[in-house]
């Protein structure tokens, strides 16, 4: 999906690569795996993972257009159809998210 928004992520994670603070590598009791980031002087969590467990963690989305919207009911019954649609063909799906944290 992200190639078709025109990102590459491997020049993302050139650009990114020593901002990276902190790794928690993925386990299978967790199922997702998160890296903290520093960007200027703010901290960020980014995690990947089994979307069942984490979509009940998000309140928002970031929509194709870059706008923060909340994540309502319509949209998750939308994200769900797909998860299982794609379940279905067999396919593996994660979900990428984040969240500003504090220093500490």
């Amino acid at each position: 999906m992200i190639y078709k928004w025109g990102f590459d992520f491997r020049d993302i994670r050139k650009k990114f690569a020593d901002h990276i603070v902190a790794t928690v590598p993925f386990s299978s009791t967790r199922k997702r795996m998160s890296c903290i980031v520093q960007i200027d002087n703010k901290f960020y969590i980014y995690s990947k993972g089994a979307p069942d467990l984490l979509l009940p963690e998000c309140s928002k989305y970031v929509a194709k257009n870059g706008e923060l919207k909340n994540i309502d009911v319509d949209y998750k019954s939308l994200l769900q159809f797909n998860l299982n649609q794609f379940a279905a063909g067999s396919l593996r799906t994660l979900l990428i998210c984040y969240k500003e944290i504090s220093e500490k």
